[in-house]
């Protein structure tokens, strides 16, 4: 790179919490990441091609998310359908490559459709869309082209790059040596703003996976010895986004799971991404390995904590038992990966042959008091922690993640066409989608304080 062509441009965030150092030639436009210490970097001895197509949607009470369209390794088959479910969730679907693979990502903007949109305004005063809107997928970590950095001209100084509604755009996207970890991906353009879309849902994640196929810092729960694992040994990925925002919910997770050894949505064995929503029942299995990727979103700052398990503070190959943490501050956008072995507590807890249930939460109280807190559950080594395919189960809830969640437990879509038929609402709606609760009050009569609801089963649907 020629010395007086070379731009540099830090951006800081939250008092230098967060700081990414680009450099990138004028002449031919390339992007790269700089970074202080390269986890595991490693040349990779293959490569392969990720063939994605991604949607942008629309979704009820002022959502937005990201759904998998389709996806294939080299032109093989389509994953989605067996590790994808093809709907939309938040965060958006979870894209795992390998140092030295490339990317080929499609996003289209299909969030203006008026069958996805959920009214005339946005609970933020924000304009709607409109012909003129864009969309993108901002991704971080990865190497790229600045014309692929998902951004307005006036922030790459070169030209916009996202989908007007209704059209798509095509990204390019390689795991180069280096940067492997976790890796936020969101929008950028929503509405004429640089901030983007992504604490409205537009965000998800990528996991790049060393080269080597090594990872450090798994604890021994006897010796306290730091140990590599293998990535073929990880059972799940969890992927936790601690979340504040004023449409998704103020001090809240939202997570997604991929297990590496379950059914996956054609009935087979294979891999499958389950979406969890929000403050998730972790399952899993005695003595398995599990990775997590805790990662911020909002304006918040949070602290990670997980009851009975401990990790390092990064999984480098470095990393030695003076990095042995169980708490993890975590800002905006930040990223923490690390990998436990479950324990389900029967060596010091002889009484009990069962499951263990360990809280993780905010460690921030106030956050916690909100609700920032879910439960991971261990079950003992003699059963698995497969989730079935529809692992969701149906609540009223006036919070969005709840109500979200609610639709992917399999009785939505259904419910939906009889709301719709029962009050002659003038939507057609879509799979995997559903309306938003304005719609259900109209047809449901609200309970009054202390009174129960009743439910009943009637011909697959789940009616008050």
């Amino acid at each position: 790179m020629k010395r007086t062509n070379t731009m540099i441009i830090t951006t800081v965030i939250l008092s230098l919490a967060l700081t990414s150092v680009f450099a990138f030639e004028l002449n031919n436009n390339k992007i790269t990441t700089a970074t202080s210490e390269i986890p595991f970097s490693a040349e990779a001895k293959s490569s392969d091609t990720h063939n994605i197509t991604m949607e942008a949607v629309a979704m009820p009470d002022g959502m937005y998310a990201y759904r998998m369209v389709s996806y294939n390794i080299n032109g093989d088959d389509d994953l989605v359908g067996t590790q994808y479910s093809g709907k939309p969730s938040i965060p958006g679907p979870t894209i795992i490559l390998n140092e030295g693979d490339e990317a080929n990502v499609t996003l289209i903007n299909s969030a203006c459709d008026n069958n996805f949109v959920d009214g005339p305004s946005h609970p933020l005063g924000v304009p709607t869309f409109s012909e003129t809107s864009l969309i993108g997928i901002h991704v971080h970590g990865v190497h790229y082209d600045i014309t692929d950095d998902a951004t307005y001209s006036r922030v790459n100084m070169v030209e916009s790059s996202g989908a007007q509604c209704g059209d798509e755009i095509e990204y390019n996207w390689v795991a180069a040596p280096g940067t492997t970890g976790a890796w936020p991906y969101h929008d950028h353009m929503f509405s004429i703003n640089e901030v983007g879309a992504e604490e409205l849902g537009l965000f998800g994640t990528v996991i790049i996976n060393p080269a080597n196929g090594k990872v450090n810092g798994l604890v021994d729960g006897q010796t306290g010895e730091v140990k590599n694992v293998k990535v073929d040994d990880i059972e799940k990925e969890f992927v936790l986004w601690m979340v504040s925002s004023e449409t998704l919910g103020r001090s809240i997770f939202y997570g997604n799971e991929i297990d590496y050894d379950t059914s996956d949505y054609s009935g087979n064995s294979g891999i499958r991404e389950t979406a969890l929503w929000t403050n998730p029942n972790l399952v899993a299995t005695d003595g398995k390995i599990y990775r997590f990727h805790v990662m911020g979103l909002g304006d918040e700052v949070h602290a990670f904590h997980l009851h009975g398990h401990r990790w390092t503070e990064d999984i480098h190959e470095k990393a030695s038992e003076e990095d042995i943490i169980d708490v993890k501050e975590i800002v905006p956008l930040q990223r923490h990966t690390f990998i436990v072995q479950a324990s389900d507590n029967d060596e010091a807890d002889t009484t009990h042959d069962d499951a263990e249930g360990w809280m993780y939460h905010c460690h921030i109280t106030d956050h916690m008091e909100q609700g920032m807190s879910g439960m991971m559950s261990v079950l003992p080594d003699y059963q698995n922690d497969d989730l079935p395919i529809v692992g969701a189960t149906f609540t009223l809830s006036d919070e969005p993640g709840l109500w979200m969640k609610t639709l992917d437990a399999g009785v939505a879509d259904e419910l939906d066409n009889y709301l719709a038929d029962k009050i002659g609402l003038p939507i057609d709606a879509k799979d995997g989608t559903g309306f938003p609760l304005g719609y259900i009050s109209d047809a449901l009569e609200a309970a009054v304080p202390g009174a129960g609801l009743v439910f009943l089963i009637q011909k697959d649907i789940l009616l008050q």
